[in-house]
């Protein structure tokens, strides 16, 4: 009777909810794994992968409505694993050992979704990525510290177009984004900050004067070729720099691009043309953490 006892004792161990809690927050479905609901802690762990990927196939975030309610199925269906591993864990007050209670298959559980945000992160799987802003080339329309979401999907099927903020890495590994003025092709002057697209001059309309920084600037809005019209900053100084007159000719597989802040813009002019192969994709509206800057989508014309 004694040893029978001791045999039951060895096979059977209450479920902590807090352990059900952490593996489920870190690893959505281990929980249940941990639980002894296997199949369900698997299921799950396929959704959360899943889901993202079919957002990302319909196009969902592409607006960002349409991120917001991405995100908010992925975090409901995510507190609602958690609450699931909580409220069974504290149910089993006997619980009887399955065969894959062991730290082995636990590691290989939480090492499948490890494995796969390797390659992708949830966000690429929506076929999206996030970025912050660091600088000021952008401004008017692209403001210092802005948070942005750019389609890394954008030219698979379709080139880069007139007024779009392309998103694109140089040589020096990093991320930067300006808004593509020259295509293959095109002969691109500039003078005086005044754009001229295979001798068409861009049209440009004043806005306003207004003051950046302590610095007076002249707000223009600029019309290129497709129509595609955007603000542009000039500073409102005697700075030689901005005086200076660029000529380019567009070569195959390369595109120009100038920051909307011509007099502080570290661009095409500068820094060279941008490669088709270096391009990641477009930036394509602002989430903001101002709600002045939430919901600003720059593809419109």
């Amino acid at each position: 009777m004694n040893i029978e006892q001791n045999t039951t004792a060895i096979n059977t161990k209450s479920r902590s909810p807090w352990i059900a809690f952490f593996t489920s927050l870190f690893f959505p479905g281990l929980g249940q794994f941990y639980n002894g609901q296997a199949l369900k802690g698997i299921s799950f762990l396929m959704l959360i992968l899943f889901i993202p990927l079919l957002f990302g196939l319909l196009r969902v975030p592409l607006h960002f409505e349409g991120l917001v309610v991405s995100l908010s199925v992925i975090t409901a269906l995510s507190v609602y694993i958690i609450a699931d591993a909580i409220i069974y864990a504290r149910k089993q007050k006997i619980y009887e050992l399955k065969p894959y209670n062991r730290w082995y298959f636990y590691l290989i559980f939480a090492a499948v979704k490890i494995g796969v945000y390797a390659f992708q992160t949830p966000m690429e799987f929506m076929q999206i990525q996030a970025f912050k802003i660091p600088g000021q080339s952008n401004l008017p329309v692209i403001e210092t510290y802005d948070q942005v979401v750019a389609d890394i999907r954008a030219y698979q099927k379709k080139d880069p177009e007139y007024g779009d903020f392309i998103l694109f890495k140089r040589p020096n590994d990093i991320f930067y984004t300006f808004r593509l003025i020259g295509k293959p092709g095109d002969k691109v002057s500039i003078s005086n900050n005044i754009v001229s697209i295979n001798n068409t001059p861009c049209k440009y309309t004043f806005i306003k004067d207004t003051i950046y920084e302590g610095i007076p600037v002249k707000e223009y809005e600029e019309e290129l070729p497709n129509g595609y019209k955007h603000r542009t900053y000039r500073y409102d100084l005697q700075i030689a720099e901005q005086f200076r007159t660029f000529h380019f000719e567009v070569p195959e597989n390369k595109y120009l691009v100038l920051g909307d802040n011509r007099d502080n813009a570290a661009d095409s002019r500068y820094e060279g043309l941008v490669s088709s192969d270096s391009i990641l994709g477009q930036i394509i509206y602002c989430y903001g953490l101002k709600r002045d800057r939430i919901n600003i989508d720059f593809r419109g014309k």
